[in-house]
């Protein structure tokens, strides 16, 4: 249970810091571990409201085919981002393109290393 816990977080740490790098606009400060603490604030705040927020969407996931876990997303991004003050996004398009980056690469490593 540990090691699947670690390897989510090293999972999400590598996806927010690789939406740092492409997205103009998402920014950090205080390097490395700054970084992985925005990813613990990030994997705790969709643990806890991500599935409250799918199951009041579900009608909307529905009809969406499920891309408003995007929108979803989005908002998780955005909330961690007010909450962590070295993580600064500069508008929404970047914050929205960040979200997105997370969630496909997060995907990804998940499936390439049995994150869960």
């Amino acid at each position: 249970m540990i090691r699947k816990l670690l390897v989510s977080w090293l999972i999400l740490a590598i996806a927010v810091a690789l939406a740092v790098y492409l997205v103009p606009g998402v920014t950090t400060t205080g390097g490395l571990w700054q970084l992985v603490l925005i990813a613990a604030v990030f994997g705790l705040i969709s643990a806890i409201l991500g599935p409250i927020l799918r199951l009041l969407s579900l009608p909307l996931m529905v009809v969406t085919l499920g891309l408003f876990t995007l929108v979803i997303n989005f908002g998780l991004f955005l909330l961690t981002s007010w909450i962590m003050p070295s993580l600064q996004i500069a508008g929404l398009w970047p914050a929205f393109l960040a979200s997105l980056i997370v969630s496909i690469v997060a995907a990804v490593l998940r499936a390439i290393l049995g994150g869960d």
